[in-house]
């Protein structure tokens, strides 16, 4: 019986340290992904900077234990962004020479207003075609340096990412503004 094999256990964690848990019950999406690469756990996830009164994407790191995982944070892209819409990113892949693959969004650049934003804090941009901004970008970052680049930009909110190592090929999967979803 599969259920006998089954055992559930709580891990001990600092992860509310990072994430505010009255923050991610308002937009319940904070946490975007998470992968894990042989002994480390990448967690990506929407930092909120209080203080700045800025939304970031950013990942946390830590060793992966089955008794208790302390996180650090290893990459932020420090874009102060005001507004929270899930047209965030977010998503991780593993990727080749020792590197991982972020997608962030596009944090409503191109969207007008929508119903649940406050019209004086949506400010719109050409940040997915800024090549100096990482808003509508899909990122490798190297897990060592944490040097990051810039692999594609223009996305909207790349909301699925593959790296299929066999034909070096990245795909990602991306919602459009009116359904009409790509690969």
């Amino acid at each position: 019986n599969i259920n006998d094999d089954l055992k559930f256990s709580i891990i001990k964690t600092n992860i509310s340290k990072f994430i505010d848990p009255e923050f991610a019950l308002e937009y319940l999406t904070i946490v975007k992904d998470f992968i894990i690469i042989e002994e480390k756990i990448f967690v990506s996830y929407i930092k909120n900077d209080s203080e700045k009164g800025c939304l970031e994407n950013s990942i946390l790191q830590a060793k992966f234990d089955y008794n208790e995982i302390f996180f650090e944070e290893f990459f932020s892209t420090n874009v102060c962004n005001k507004i929270y819409d899930n047209q965030v990113g977010g998503r991780l892949s593993n990727y080749k020479d020792n590197n991982i693959l972020l997608t962030i969004g596009d944090w409503l650049a191109y969207e007008g207003v929508h119903v649940n934003i406050e019209p004086e804090k949506y400010v719109p941009s050409d940040n997915p075609q800024n090549k100096d901004s990482l808003i509508g970008k899909i990122i490798s970052i190297n897990i060592e340096t944490k040097k990051f680049e810039i692999l594609a930009m223009g996305s909207r909110n790349a909301d699925g990412v593959f790296y299929d190592i066999k034909n070096d090929l990245i795909i990602w999967s991306e919602h459009g503004p009116k359904g009409g979803d790509e690969i």
